[in-house]
């Protein structure tokens, strides 16, 4: 099968070097695994991190990708819960373990590194990760919804305690959790508020159902949010992290909440501790989602028909762009590549 496998880790400008699209054997199946034929993979930010080496337990030679929809191409020996053909998507969350409200320190992965991911023509896993299509969604839009999916609900639904009256920033708006988010708080408040360094991507988040937004490249930025939620700042949905999340906690309501799922801007420098403790904040961290979570975001988006936003879609041999593109930032939403 073709598969984009990562050779090496550097600098984006080595990216032709880095990962290629190969030939690649499938090994056997274990009794509790299936094999997918897969139609469309998205990526994530996380894949752009590990071609340069900013992720940990690196493993040289793995397929790289964690989220794909497709059908059954080999059922597992030991269970009819699918057959071949049917239409399925992937959690590609392992190991999580018992506890709903954390993963186990030691043993938790996510697929495409250091397992087998879905940058190819079809992937491995075990039975217990495989959930059928929704149907109301095409392959591609299902293809997106698993990472982003179950790192946005549980940061945006599960985390914090949100009303009607609820005031919500949502935090560099464009990438595909981000934009999860949106979809996911529109069902509990019209209250949500965006940030971002580009106007187009406050534009088309104000079409999605956003209140509004403010450019964070700005100077007057954080006057103008305060100016849009009549001063009241009561949930931040944050991936990342940096000044703008600092200028944020100084800002927020008392009593308010804090999401983080990511920092892509950075750490927090000058991190002002009185005014955390003195306007009694919670502050959350949160990252994919347990099991029990997973079926759960299936169940809501079923619910709710909520459809994931999908920037561009490129064919697997134009993989070098679609990575590009993501390095770039300028994706509103998911990036999409599709298998023959």
């Amino acid at each position: 099968m073709k598969a984009i496998i990562l050779n090496k880790t550097g600098d984006l400008k080595n990216l032709n070097e880095n990962i290629n699209l190969v030939n690649y054997s499938l090994p056997e199946l274990k009794s509790d695994e299936a094999i997918i034929k897969i139609k469309f993979s998205s990526l994530n930010h996380r894949d752009i991190w590990i071609t340069q080496g900013l992720y940990g337990g690196i493993k040289l030679k793995c397929i790289l990708g964690s989220d794909c929809s497709g059908i059954i191409a080999k059922p597992s020996k030991h269970s009819s819960k699918f057959e071949i053909g049917e239409e399925v998507i992937i959690n590609p969350s392992l190991n999580w373990g018992i506890n709903n409200s954390h993963q186990i320190e030691k043993g938790y992965k996510i697929l495409g590194m250091p397992d087998n991911g879905t940058f190819a023509e079809f992937v491995i896993i075990n039975e217990k990760n495989i959930f059928k299509k929704p149907d109301y969604l095409s392959f591609e839009e299902a293809s997106v919804l698993p990472l982003a999916g179950m790192t946005a609900f549980r940061a945006s639904m599960i985390k914090p305690i949100i009303n009607s009256k609820t005031n919500v920033v949502i935090t560099g708006i464009g990438g595909g959790v981000a934009t999860m988010c949106l979809m996911f708080l529109k069902t509990k408040t019209d209250n949500i508020f965006v940030t971002s360094g580009d106007d187009s991507k406050i534009e088309k988040s104000i079409s999605l159902g956003a209140k509004g937004g403010v450019n964070y490249k700005k100077s007057d930025w954080i006057n103008n949010l305060l100016d849009l939620t009549s001063g009241n700042l009561n949930v931040i949905i944050d991936g990342t992290g940096g000044d703008v999340l600092n200028s944020l906690i100084d800002k927020i309501s008392y009593g308010g909440q804090i999401v983080s799922y990511g920092a892509t801007l950075g750490a927090i420098n000058n991190f002002n501790m009185n005014k955390f403790f003195w306007k009694q904040l919670t502050f959350m961290g949160s990252t994919m989602s347990s099991d029990m979570e997973f079926k759960d975001m299936l169940d809501y988006c079923n619910y709710y028909k909520l459809k994931p936003v999908i920037d561009s879609i490129y064919n697997l041999d134009e993989y070098l762009n679609a990575f590009l593109k993501m390095a770039e930032g300028k994706q509103f939403g998911k990036i999409v590549m599709k298998n023959d």
